[in-house]
């Protein structure tokens, strides 16, 4: 199936028991790796070989982690098609606002509790 993927989104014990390297996964087929990692943040890789990380972003009452990793791939998604992109056009600093956007998302759902229930754009100013 990774020949047909473009982005490619694990938490890191998935990417662990991949038992692959980045540069493995991208030789199957992704185009954009993300591997995110709880409360380190997380970190993307391009096939072109550009990476970087991305921070985690921390609200005040944050324990509710059911839904948080389903809430970061929804706002990615969202934020993709918000921004007219797709992986095949989107550039690296876009791309890391994207995740930083994501990971922001994460963050303040962690605050709401229930996995189906999560942050609204207005409720990310706050």
């Amino acid at each position: 199936i990774l020949p047909l993927v473009d982005l490619l989104v694990l938490n890191q014990h998935e990417f662990d028991q991949t038992g692959m390297s980045l540069e493995e996964l991208h030789n199957c087929g992704p185009r954009i790796v993300v591997v995110t990692h709880d409360k380190k943040g997380g970190m993307f890789s391009f096939h072109s070989g550009y990476s970087n990380h991305f921070a985690p972003v921390d609200f005040p009452g944050g324990k509710f982690a059911t839904g948080a990793g389903d809430w970061f791939l929804g706002a990615l998604i969202s934020e993709l098609i918000r921004l007219k992109e797709s992986v095949s056009t989107i550039n690296p600093q876009q791309f890391q606002r994207v995740v930083n956007f994501s990971a922001r998302v994460a963050g303040k759902k962690i605050t709401i509790p229930g996995g189906g229930n999560g942050p609204t754009r207005s409720q990310l100013r706050n």
